[in-house]
């Protein structure tokens, strides 16, 4: 009879702490977040909800709900690839795949939830890309000026010691009009640059460690002298002398105008295709079936250079010419596509390769096709240097109000135990 008792009361036990599990924290739309989820974020199933700590886990729960949902609002994809970059990248920060799992072990955690806490990290920076940063109003221009100076060179001195205290003397020495120059020859632990004053010459991005470039760049003839600037060499202050614009010259470049349709199906594109094939007009049909806005258009998308569309359709569109002007069937993230060939044109514009490559990288951040990863663990952020130098706090500020809106669109309602 004991055993039996003590058999229905681990039952009982058991039902109580599934049940208790599956209570309910928090509603978002239409889905719900459990203690049981509250617990795992927290590492603990003690958890008392009127806590500090309790209550910025939940909040970081219910924005990553808000995010999936939004995304599925919005229609934005992720790319599966760029999710296994993600679960690479935390993998090689271990010795091996054994230390890899263990540590996942330890932490509650499995390959699935660092492939959702990406997949979330990425829609978060699309949807800011989409949603949030037409509101604090990056143009064109700034962009443009904005990567021409990141891929200048800086001519810059720097003093190099052992502490912190050290530094700090000399910086006030600096302050109070002592030479830069000679005390980096009296004191500097940098032999190769000590003998010349600290003077380094010019330097590009990539060259110096990231927190020495920082500042560096951040210097100019009106703010010409660091603070003290820690990396893993020691104590650096760094003085400001030169900028130099990258170089450019003259390149002829190639831009295609090309019309397009785009469905949803593989098999609704072969119909199509096999209609313009037979005579039928493909702006006619763009402007029928095409799920693009282009349609209004009859799918031309005016002239494009490299580097502004997905590869995919970047390659059909600059194989096609006159005597050869209709793509078959062509894939992307978006559907698929029928191009046609409308126009080519060749340009003259000066370029700059690593100007051109910065665009590149930061039009990929911004709209969502390629992303930095930094710091620790999976955060995953526009670049720093671009949001201090346009838009600061005005980008925190405009997401907490979109997201806010976001809430209170899809229904948030928190439930107090």
């Amino acid at each position: 009879m004991r055993n039996l008792l003590y058999g229905v009361a681990a039952v009982l036990i058991c039902a109580t702490l599934a049940q208790a599990q599956s209570t309910p924290v928090a509603v978002v739309g239409s889905s719900t977040i459990t203690m049981a989820q509250l617990e795992k974020i927290m590492g603990t199933s003690a958890i008392n909800l009127s806590d500090t700590e309790t209550t910025i886990a939940l909040e970081g729960l219910i924005e990553d709900e808000v995010i999936r949902q939004e995304a599925k609002s919005q229609k934005i994809v992720v790319d599966p690839k760029q999710v296994d970059q993600v679960v690479d990248i935390v993998k090689q920060r271990f010795p091996s795949a054994l230390d890899f799992e263990n540590a996942l072990s330890k932490e509650g955690l499995t390959v699935d939830d660092i492939r959702e806490k990406g997949q979330i990290a990425f829609q978060k920076v699309q949807l800011t890309a989409k949603c949030v940063i037409p509101r604090v109003g990056i143009t064109q221009q700034m962009f443009e000026r904005f990567c021409d100076g990141y891929v200048g060179k800086v001519h810059a001195r720097h003093i190099l010691v052992a502490t912190e205290e050290e530094a700090d003397s000399l910086l006030k020495q600096i302050k109070e009009g002592a030479e830069f120059a000679e005390l980096a020859k009296k004191h500097s632990m940098c032999t190769g640059s000590g003998v010349r004053g600290g003077d380094l010459g010019f330097f590009g991005r990539g060259q110096m460690v990231r927190e020495f470039e920082d500042t560096a760049f951040s210097l100019t003839k009106e703010n010409p002298l660091s603070g003290t600037v820690k990396t893993r060499f020691g104590y650096h202050l760094i003085q400001f002398i030169d900028r130099a614009p990258a170089e450019k010259k003259e390149v002829e470049i190639e831009n295609m105008d090309v019309r397009h349709i785009l469905v949803k199906t593989e098999e609704e594109a072969a119909d199509l295709l096999k209609q313009i094939k037979e005579g039928a007009d493909f702006a006619d049909l763009a402007g029928k079936h095409s799920i693009c806005s282009s349609k209004a258009k009859g799918g031309d998308l005016g002239f494009f250079g490299r580097g502004q569309m997905v590869k995919e359709f970047e390659d059909a569109a600059f194989s096609l010419t006159k005597e050869n002007p209709l793509s078959g069937i062509v894939k992307t993230q978006f559907g698929y596509h029928i191009l046609q060939f409308v126009d080519k044109k060749m340009e003259i514009r000066e370029e700059c390769p690593e100007i051109d490559e910065t665009k590149r990288n930061l039009f990929g951040q911004l709209m969502g096709q390629g992303f930095v990863v930094a710091g620790e663990g999976l955060q995953i952020q526009i670049l720093k240097l671009l949001e201090e130098m346009f838009i600061g706090d005005s980008l925190k500020i405009a997401y907490n109000k979109w997201m806010q809106e976001a809430k209170k669109r899809i229904g948030v309602k928190v439930i107090v135990q």
